[in-house]
């Protein structure tokens, strides 16, 4: 009796292993990593939560009750002490449309940021081709109306520096970008300069992982046409919008997590417009569009996804991203991998 006792506790305790492969193991040096970091760091006491959040009695739940800057949530800004080296690679893709114009754009973004005294520093270059069908309506002798449709083609390219961190429970993002478009069908040369400044504070709703960020962001966009190659186009356009809205974010475990991010977006600023709606992505993946015409919109924004990490250096990661308003509809994706070192 006793002999299948034994036997069951330890198929139970190989079961578990096999599930988890050396999960107390990774966890249990990363915090060691995170203690000894954390230990050399000035002005900073040592977290009582680390222990709790991330401890391996809470293998499957994530003890979040007592949210600090060193809770669970921030922990991987505290761990990347042996890993400060951080790189996206980003397959993305979607679809636009604006009442007569529409198209489709893909392409990729390459991220790379450094931690800079548990601060990260970065920069992205992201590509992305774009082909627009427009829809135009030209009037003959007889008054009746016929319907051309014009196909223009894009290719874009984008630079970014930007930054992305935690003090507290305190979160700040802030980028900026310039982009270049070139146009296979013309000599279209344009430039096209972004920068936004996001801000949210973290909640912990629960004891099991749940977390809830109100969040607000600025975004300027900034259109310089160099090259108009034959388009209607003015020679300089601007956009300011404000978003205002939330991030829920649910641990299932340590290695997996999902979120929803509605938001509410509201034009501040318009001056002229893009017609071709040039793209500016961020360091998330996540495609904007400059507007196709100089009215002030409001627009309802969701975004969604889920993160799965693939060991304690990689992660791979599921995104999608929409945003509708009055005769304008986007909705877009990317798939991502991290690699830390």
């Amino acid at each position: 009796m006793r002999k299948m006792k034994f036997l069951i506790l330890f198929l139970s305790f190989c079961i578990a292993h096999a599930q988890t492969p050396n999960t107390t193991q990774n966890i249990a040096q990363e915090n060691a990593h995170a203690k000894n970091f954390l230990s050399n760091t000035p002005n900073q006491t040592q977290p009582s939560s680390i222990s709790s959040s991330i401890s391996p009695t809470h293998s499957t739940m994530i003890d979040s009750s007592q949210l600090d800057r060193y809770s669970y949530y921030t922990y991987r800004y505290n761990t990347r002490s042996d890993k400060p080296n951080d790189i996206h690679l980003i397959a993305l893709g979607g679809i636009a449309d604006n009442n007569a114009l529409n198209g489709f754009y893909s392409g990729f973004l390459f991220d790379y940021d450094h931690l800079i005294d548990q601060y990260p520093l970065g920069f992205t270059f992201a590509y992305t081709f774009q082909s627009h069908n427009q829809s135009n309506r030209q009037s003959n002798q007889s008054n009746s109306q016929s319907r051309t449709n014009t196909t223009t083609n894009l290719h874009n390219a984008q630079l970014a520096l930007y930054t992305d961190i935690f003090i507290g429970a305190n979160q700040i993002q802030a980028e900026i970008s310039q982009g270049f478009n070139f146009s296979e069908n013309s000599a279209l040369v344009t430039t096209l300069t972004n920068a936004y400044l996001k801000y949210g504070y973290v909640f912990a709703l629960n004891s099991h992982g749940s977390f809830i960020q109100p969040l607000g962001r600025v975004n300027v966009y900034f259109l310089y046409n160099i090259s108009k190659g034959g388009f209607n186009i003015p020679d300089l356009a601007l956009n300011t919008n404000l978003d205002i809205g939330f991030q829920y974010k649910q641990f299932i475990s340590q290695q997996f997590y999902f979120y929803v991010t509605p938001l509410l977006r509201q034009d501040i600023a318009v001056l002229d417009s893009d017609v071709l709606m040039r793209p500016i992505i961020d360091k998330n993946g996540s495609i904007d569009f400059t507007l196709p015409d100089n009215k002030y919109r409001t627009y309802g924004v969701l975004q969604a996804g889920f993160l799965c990490s693939l060991s304690t250096h990689t992660t791979l990661s599921l995104h999608f991203n929409g945003k509708l308003a009055y005769h304008m509809m986007h909705l877009g994706g990317n798939l991502t991998l991290d690699i830390l070192f």
